[in-house]
């Protein structure tokens, strides 16, 4: 066999062998398995480290959020309480490390936060969360306006901190006759019956039974007596409508008028409650009269009047 015979030969029995080779590429190929490539490292799960190493006080009865913190390469962190517990009213939230609620208890409460990361590793941190009772409240209210006998009376007593609802009381003391307290707006509402000075001892307590005090006093005076803003009256003219209001002052504001004396033009009334004078007359004429005014407590003012119809 010649020398070109024999590397025919070879060239073929090389070709042979190399078969199986390609045909198993292919078939993993089709499989979708990639073979690594030699000399390459898989990638090594880091645990997360926690990185908040306090949290903020809280306050009884007040809404509280903290959000716990960890470093790690992915952002699938799982939160969860270990040991310890949080205070009452509080919980972990476990998909973003959120601790959120409304405290219902003072005091420190310590305890361990863990953060689960890929490949279930962990990191811990021990912490602790301190709620404080809430501030007493504090009257804003130190004085009291005076009041007169008989006329409607209205103040609020104002405080500052504590935790709304409040609810007053006088525990000391009493309120000029004919004034309230509200016990859950803190208004003294009312009409005094008598003059004085009434010395009296407010408390309130808020939601969470902490209390406060203020001594205060309402003076109350006797009303003036009325007295007429009117003096003089206008003209009117025979054929048009007459209309005019006596005004008065002072006393306690609940007006009664009527004429003592004289006599209104002939067609003319006046309004007892109002005061008003109103009427229309076809006659010239001019007509003297007098107008008694009395208030709610029983004072009274006259005035003189003339009315002229042109």
């Amino acid at each position: 066999m010649n020398d070109a015979a024999i590397t025919k030969n070879t060239r073929a029995r090389l070709a042979r062998r190399a078969l199986p080779t390609v045909a198993f590429a292919a078939a993993v190929g089709t499989a979708g398995i990639i073979a690594a490539p030699a000399g390459a490292v898989r990638a090594t799960p880091v645990a997360p480290v926690v990185t908040t190493t306090s949290l903020p006080s809280g306050t009884e009865g007040v809404a509280y959020s903290a959000t716990l913190d960890a470093t790690h390469p992915s952002s699938a962190i799982h939160w969860s309480l270990t040991t310890g517990s949080l205070p009452s009213g509080l919980h972990l939230v476990s998909k973003t490390g959120q601790i959120t609620g409304t405290p219902r208890s003072t005091g420190d409460q310590s305890f361990t936060v863990t953060a689960t990361g890929a490949g279930h590793l962990t990191g811990s941190a021990a912490l602790s969360i301190t709620i404080a009772a809430p501030a007493a409240p504090t009257f804003t209210t130190t004085s009291l306006p005076g009041g007169t006998v008989a006329t409607p009376y209205l103040t609020q007593l104002d405080v500052s901190g504590g935790t709304a609802p409040y609810h007053w009381k006088i525990t000391a003391g009493q309120l000029p006759t004919g004034l309230f307290l509200n016990h859950a707006s803190g208004q003294i509402v009312g009409d005094p019956r008598s003059i004085g000075t009434s010395n009296f001892t407010v408390q309130v307590t808020d939601q969470w039974d902490t209390v406060a005090s203020e001594q205060l006093s309402i003076t109350v005076v006797a009303a003036s007596s009325p007295t007429f803003v009117t003096t003089s009256l206008p003209s009117g003219s025979v054929g048009a409508s007459y209309a005019q209001t006596l005004q008065a002052t002072g006393g306690n504001g609940f007006y009664h008028f009527e004429i003592i004396d004289g006599q209104l033009p002939k067609g003319f009334s006046l309004d007892r409650a109002t005061g008003q004078i109103i009427g229309l007359t076809k006659l010239p004429t001019v007509e003297t009269f007098t107008v008694l005014v009395t208030d709610g407590l029983g004072d009274a003012a006259t005035a003189p009047f003339t009315l002229t119809i042109n």
